[in-house]
């Protein structure tokens, strides 16, 4: 299976070229590109047999990257960060997809489908639809937790931290209520944006919460709330406040 990977964020593309290379050691990544520009050039020259592709990239979302294309003859898995109401769309298109954080038992399930699959072919006329309905989307980010239970979706910029707790996760959201994750905290460190820092073992905060960084070892976020940073992720910090 001959694969590319279109994403913007460096850690999501080796997270998903390490976890598809465990679920078939035979796959062959052709290339791993972090825009639609370099993407169209890759898909041209290498003819790949499947691509994942992030939706909203730099110089191009994915539904523009495939219009450049008269026929698509190789199958696309979208990589997608959208609400439940729009994996709703994909459903009905019978499109893959992925929602992140990436889950390893659907990422496994949603690559196996299309390597047995017979078709390399995409009907235009459904991927239309879909770009159109996912244009007049929110473009809220959403979350998945799961749990025991089942799994929770939640609006990213709702959520203030995850912490490590006896093997699970708790995740904090700005509405004071809890939410617990039978993830371990090292899941949402792999598979979150960059608005997300690790800032100390058992912490991810989302950046967009913290309000002043102390160098002595301690952020203070806009509740008042203060965290701990770990001098092994102090560099998270100063590349954040250099990015600022």
């Amino acid at each position: 299976m001959n694969v590319i990977i279109v994403d913007d964020e460096e850690h999501a593309r080796q997270n998903l070229k390490r976890r598809l290379i465990k679920i078939d050691p035979q796959i062959n990544i052709l290339d791993m590109v972090a825009c639609a520009s370099d993407a169209y050039i890759s898909i041209k020259n290498n003819q790949p047999d499947l691509v994942f592709l992030d939706i909203e990239m730099p110089e191009g979302d994915g539904f523009s990257l495939l219009d450049k294309f008269d026929n698509i003859d190789f199958d696309v898995i979208f990589v997608t960060a959208y609400s439940d109401f729009a994996l709703k769309a994909f459903e009905s298109m019978a499109i893959g997809y992925l929602t992140k954080p990436v889950d390893s038992e659907l990422l496994s399930r949603v690559y196996l489908k299309s390597k047995q699959s017979q078709s390399r072919l995409i009907n235009m006329a459904l991927l239309d639809q879909l770009a159109v309905k996912i244009e007049n989307l929110s473009k809220s980010r959403t979350v998945s937790l799961p749990s025991e239970k089942g799994v929770d979706l939640v609006e990213a910029e709702s959520i203030i931290m995850f912490q490590s707790s006896d093997g699970y996760t708790k995740v904090y959201l700005d509405n004071g209520v809890n939410k617990i994750s039978s993830k371990r905290l090292k899941y949402f460190e792999e598979n979150l944006d960059s608005s997300f820092k690790r800032i100390h073992r058992s912490i991810i905060v989302n950046t967009n919460y913290i309000e002043k960084y102390y160098k002595s070892g301690f952020v203070v976020l806009k509740n008042g709330q203060e965290l701990p940073v770990g001098r092994k992720y102090k560099n998270n910090m100063k590349e954040l406040i250099g990015n600022r």
